[in-house]
């Protein structure tokens, strides 16, 4: 989503601000046990499915801001 990579993983979604240099873990209300197995940014929102379920997250909640 325009500059940010996002990785989804058997840990959770990532979020790299930095061509995947570093990786920050955006698990907040992450289900336990979860998966990410697809990814989809749409308007102002990132979806993840995790196997059961779709996990749903606002980018501008979860895009850190470079300083």
């Amino acid at each position: 989503s325009g500059t940010n990579l996002f990785a989804g993983t058997t840990e959770g979604v990532f979020l790299s601000e930095n061509n995947g240099t570093n990786w920050t873990i955006l698990n907040s209300g992450w289900p336990e046990h979860a998966w990410a197995g697809c990814l989809a940014a749409s308007g102002p929102d990132l979806y993840a499915l995790t196997g059961s379920d779709v996990w749903r997250l606002q980018l501008s909640d979860i895009v850190l801001k470079n300083k």
